[in-house]
């Protein structure tokens, strides 16, 4: 039975071994694809909703380009935390406190784009429902105040994650 228990044991670890190697690999080539592209994407979009033809009548133009930043935010994230994947560096290893901090900002900016797809579709509601109603959503300065303070709010209720996160 000791015979049989090493070939399953180093079967099962070289499958462990073999999968996770492959899992890596498929892993960097999809990001080396997706982070540039995605990034070049956004900020393709980023210039496009510049323009003065989306900010004439809605708010369309601001919370595209709202969300053109916080998915450039997100990508640059993702690559922050697979950084060992291209450089030799991994942020994840240096201390604890570093990898519960790089947690934290990724689980708020996993959540930006949410965020600013909510108040999109809140506002898109409002004004086709009570057109002409809601006049304090018609200024960017107030919706990016709402946004702001949302963000900061989000903030707090995640820091909680800070202290309940554990590194392996």
């Amino acid at each position: 039975t000791r015979l049989i228990d090493n070939i399953l044991y180093g079967t099962v670890f070289y499958w462990n071994v073999y999968f996770t190697i492959l899992v890596n690999q498929i892993n960097y080539y999809f990001l080396a694809f997706a982070i540039p592209f995605g990034t070049l994407s956004n900020l393709s979009a980023l210039l496009v909703f510049t323009s003065k033809e989306f900010d004439k009548h809605t708010n369309i133009g601001f919370f595209y380009r709202c969300l053109a930043v916080s998915n450039c935010i997100t990508l640059m994230f993702t690559l922050l935390m697979n950084a060992e994947l291209f450089f030799p560096i991994n942020f994840n290893s240096h201390s604890d406190s570093t990898c519960k901090f790089i947690m934290y900002l990724r689980k708020i900016a996993r959540e930006l784009s949410p965020m600013i797809e909510t108040i999109f579709t809140v506002d898109r509601f409002m004004d086709v429902v009570y057109p002409g109603k809601f006049v304090f959503m018609k200024k960017h300065r107030n919706i990016l105040f709402t946004l702001m303070g949302i963000f900061f709010l989000l903030c707090v209720i995640i820091i909680g994650n800070l202290f309940f996160f554990v590194s392996t």
